[in-house]
């Protein structure tokens, strides 16, 4: 008769046991008690990556999204210029997405309160995405690229129009997320009511990421954490987002 093999699996040390261990060896090795001749290579190993072990992230839990209820908003602290790729991944509500105005500057998102279309400006132009119907449970990726000679709006992927603009003027205000800046702060009719799960800016001309937020929660507060600088940026305006689901 044919013997029948089995497989012998190592059995798995619980999370909890680990890093009991962990912090046991840390706080020996670090008191000079455990010396390195009387500890094993696997013991060893494990005071290694205690002492290499990266800082622990500033919020609790990612989220799905932080949907804000039209009063509250995000300052970017992003400058518009030419030469920048923003990018939102969104379910539109209604108002702003994210936006800037000073002088003849523009750079915005927004679905229109009267009639429901999603327009996007950059610098003088604007555009209204007529073609596109909006699906509020979908989420969406707007792209405006400020590239230097052809500054254009994309949804999902795809252009949808081209601003034939050669203006590198910067904007005298950061760009608003969940909202509109003009004249420094956002006005009442200038915020939005969108559920927002991704933001982030970069350079088209580098490729350097200048901004990468994702929302998060702490202590039951929404945030949007900037994975570039490591830091949480709060809610500058009153009341409080709504925090999505943990991810």
């Amino acid at each position: 008769m044919a013997k029948t093999s089995k497989t012998h699996k190592t059995p798995k040390t619980p999370t909890a046991q680990v890093a009991g261990r962990l912090v046991v060896l840390a706080v020996l090795g670090a008191l000079g008690v455990l010396g390195a001749a009387a500890m094993s290579m696997h013991q060893q190993l494990l005071l290694l990556c205690v002492r290499h072990a990266p800082p622990a992230l500033p919020y609790d839990a990612e989220v799905e999204y932080l949907e804000s209820t039209g009063t509250q908003w995000i300052d970017t602290g992003i400058f518009p210029r030419s030469g920048l790729l923003v990018r939102a991944e969104v379910v539109f509500g209604i108002g702003y997405v994210f936006g800037t105005l000073s002088g003849r500057t523009y750079l915005s998102v927004t679905r229109r309160t009267n009639d429901g279309i999603v327009s996007a400006s950059a610098w003088s132009a604007n555009a209204s995405l007529n073609d596109l119907d909006v699906d509020l449970t979908k989420k969406y990726l707007i792209e405006i690229n400020t590239a230097n000679g052809s500054k254009n709006v994309s949804v999902d992927g795809s252009i949808r129009h081209t601003w034939a603009t050669t203006s590198t003027v910067i904007g005298a205000y950061t760009i608003g997320l969940f909202a509109y800046r003009n004249a420094n702060v956002p006005s009442q009719n200038s915020f939005g009511e969108s559920k927002v799960s991704a933001f982030s800016v970069s350079d088209t001309a580098t490729g350097e990421v200048l901004l990468d937020l994702i929302p998060v929660r702490k202590d039951g507060v929404g945030y949007m954490y900037d994975k570039v600088s490591g830091t949480l940026l709060g809610n500058s305006g009153t009341g409080a987002f709504v925090v999505g689901p943990d991810k």
